[in-house]
């Protein structure tokens, strides 16, 4: 994984050709990607590492003072049960099927369980922590969210309306064969009704243009979602591993009931 990536593992893997593109018809979320553009531009500002560049063009800006990366003062001294009431360490994905009967496979089954039952630290992804690195709060994530939505207008809205236009069409949407999302800079785009094929979203959902991000670590999963012409809006956060399908739709079915309750 991406957790604690150095500079010279990064250099490594443009050397060995690992980090190599082939050109494709259809464009998909780049955690190196983004994460080069993140160092690009810590570059460009003269910030020595990317908790500087998010703080100085971002959070401050915005208000978000929960939002930092693994390495900032605010967080790097701060160990699973030592947390303050706003900040959530979280747990690895548990087994996700009954215990088998075997007594080797049983053992392994066991242990899976502990280790889900302990808090593990904050993730970071090193030198690629733009495409992904931060820790933040509900507060913070509700701030931005009115930004997003258009709720608030703030200094960073022009940017923010920037960010998450559509670039071009993107990869497949989870479910269909036919359909496709826009990605813009790491951000979504789609008619929400696509995404009827997927078992765990309501069959009934409106047909809405919805932009949206979702992410994971080893502990965390989160997802935000908002309609800019509704301007409505929702983010959810976990602190356990493994809810990623779950969490998106979840997100779609809440946003339907919002919309209907409009």
């Amino acid at each position: 994984g991406a957790d604690g990536y150095s500079m010279a593992q990064l250099t490594d893997c443009f050397k060995s050709g690992g980090c190599a593109f082939k050109g494709t018809a259809n464009y998909g979320y780049s955690n190196l990607g983004i994460g080069m553009l993140s160092i690009a531009l810590q570059g460009q500002y003269r910030f020595q590492n990317y908790d500087q560049l998010l703080r100085s063009k971002f959070t401050q800006t915005l208000g978000l003072s929960n939002t930092a990366t693994k390495d900032s003062e605010q967080y790097s001294r701060l160990k699973p049960g030592t947390a303050p009431a706003s900040v959530a360490f979280g747990y690895l994905q548990g087994p996700k099927i009954q215990r088998p009967g075997q007594p080797r496979m049983a053992q392994l089954w066991d242990q899976k369980v502990a280790e889900s039952k302990i808090r593990q630290p904050f993730s970071g992804m090193g030198v690629l922590a733009g495409a992904g690195g931060a820790i933040t709060n509900a507060r913070d994530m509700v701030r931005l969210l009115k930004v997003l939505t258009g709720v608030d207008r703030a200094v960073m809205t022009p940017a923010i309306e920037l960010a998450s236009r559509s670039l071009r069409r993107g990869s497949e949407i989870a479910g269909s064969q036919t359909n496709r999302r826009e990605i813009g800079y790491a951000i979504d785009e789609f008619d929400m009704k696509q995404y009827r094929g997927i078992s765990d979203c309501s069959q009934n959902l409106q047909s809405v243009i919805v932009k949206a991000k979702g992410g994971s670590t080893r502990s965390h999963v989160a997802n935000i979602a908002w309609v800019p012409e509704k301007e409505l809006g929702l983010v959810i956060m976990v602190n356990r591993a493994g809810f990623e399908s779950k969490i998106n739709c979840l997100s779609l079915n809440l946003l339907n009931q919002l919309l209907d309750s409009n």
